[in-house]
């Protein structure tokens, strides 16, 4: 009798165990990626990111579909200003984390502050690109900088940063036409320009006259993002989907009250346009480790 009731204790305190250990497991959960439209590279960003977490169902919605059926329940992943601008008025009660966002895009709309809404920011901070400038040129402490009324906020945070690192902004505001006698006042009084991700100016349609006005003067420029520096730009950061990715799964791992209701890329890497680099006597610079030294300086 003494035996058979150790033993029945013994089978409840394993089961209770068995049932605590399962509550601390991660629930499998239900992730809609939600994209203004099907195409290859939302695909892949799906079965990326489903195979990455197998735990739980990576779905994808269109617009459209998304606006003829019910919301489902689970977590939101919003790419793009048309995604996000859906979720606000339709759905913005639901968990959600928007992707390919930027600042600018976002003046606009009125998000409440207590939405389980994280922003993630497409453009990289202008303070970095600034601190990339400063690794590839640190004898050259005056920096050009050109802005709209769409930017002004990007040009503020920027002069802090610039002020910690006893770097003299040369700024003017540009509405993006040629000729300009900003853009060229800004480049005879400075020794580099640093272009801020604002649409409105730096565009296909300017990208070419700015950079021959710069070239004349003897004068490069670092940004505003990767596409740039093919187009002839010295360096910029960027993130690409696996470093999206990342930090999105890190985000999906945290209760939704704990993330950050904005933030940049945190992981990221440096695009160099080599031919400019030679022609600026920057034989030895290398993309990996100035990216490398920009993340120490970030590290908390």
């Amino acid at each position: 009798m003494r035996r058979t009731w150790m033993w029945q204790t013994l089978c409840k305190l394993l089961l209770g165990m068995s049932l605590l250990g399962g509550a601390t497991m991660l629930q499998a959960a239900s992730l809609w990626v939600l994209a203004e439209h099907d195409t290859a590279a939302v695909q892949s960003f799906q079965h990326t990111l489903q195979a990455q977490r197998r735990q739980d169902t990576v779905s994808l919605v269109t617009l459209s579909q998304a606006a003829a059926t019910p919301s489902p329940q689970g977590t939101w992943i919003l790419l793009g200003d048309k995604a996000l601008t859906w979720h606000l008025q339709h759905n913005a009660g639901a968990p959600a984390l928007a992707l390919l966002i930027s600042q600018q895009q976002t003046q606009h709309l009125n998000i409440p502050a207590n939405l389980p809404l994280a922003l993630l920011w497409r453009e990289a901070p202008a303070s970095r690109q600034l601190k990339l400038g400063q690794l590839l040129m640190p004898l050259h402490s005056r920096v050009g900088v050109l802005f709209s009324a769409a930017s002004q906020q990007q040009l503020t945070a920027l002069e802090q940063t610039a002020q910690q690192r006893q770097i003299k902004l040369v700024s003017k505001s540009w509405d993006g036409t040629f000729p300009s006698s900003q853009v060229q006042r800004v480049l005879e009084d400075s020794q580099w320009l640093l272009a801020l991700d604002d649409p409105s100016l730096f565009n296909p349609t300017t990208i070419k006259p700015l950079l021959l006005g710069a070239y004349r003067q003897k004068r490069v420029l670092i940004g505003p993002n990767a596409g740039y520096v093919q187009a002839g730009s010295l360096a910029s950061t960027y993130s690409d989907q696996q470093d999206w990715l990342k930090q999105l799964n890190e985000l999906l791992d945290m209760p939704a009250k704990q993330r950050p209701r904005s933030a940049f890329a945190r992981y990221f890497k440096v695009m160099l346009n080599q031919q400019v680099a030679h022609s600026l006597g920057l034989t030895n610079a290398d993309a990996a480790q100035l990216a490398e030294q920009l993340r120490q300086g970030e590290q908390p």
